[in-house]
């Protein structure tokens, strides 16, 4: 087999961003639920700051309406992450994030949410 193409090589990344950004948005989802927020108010905060997002933006506003409609198969996500952390493990990086985030994604597959949106990762938390 020959060497990976660039388009590979960058679907390594991002695979590994998207899926971290979706754990943080649900992590921070959670959070600000607890503290006594609404998402609407959380997703109106995020996307008028420094970590705006087209994703944040789309998915936010679905997790807040509870529709995790399958866009991109959390499964496939997992997937991908776990492509990503095996490329960065040959390439003898640590990446402390994935792996956490991994965790979560690994969860959400073995309660079955497999099939569902990727968004649906936030049913894992809280």
């Amino acid at each position: 087999m020959g060497e990976v193409g660039a388009a590979t090589r960058m679907k390594f990344v991002v695979n590994l961003v998207q899926s971290e950004l979706m754990v943080a948005l649900a992590e921070g989802l959670v959070l600000g639920e607890k503290l006594g927020f609404n998402a609407e108010k959380i997703l109106e905060v995020l996307e008028s700051g420094g970590v705006a997002s087209p994703l944040f933006n789309a998915k936010g506003r679905s997790i807040a309406r509870g529709d995790f409609s399958r866009n991109l198969a959390l499964k496939y996500v997992y997937e991908g992450l776990m492509q990503a952390k095996e490329v960065a493990d040959k390439s003898s990086l640590e990446l402390p994030a994935a792996n956490a985030v991994a965790k979560v994604y690994e969860k959400a597959v073995k309660a079955g949410r497999g099939e569902e949106d990727f968004s649906a990762v936030i049913k894992e938390l809280g």
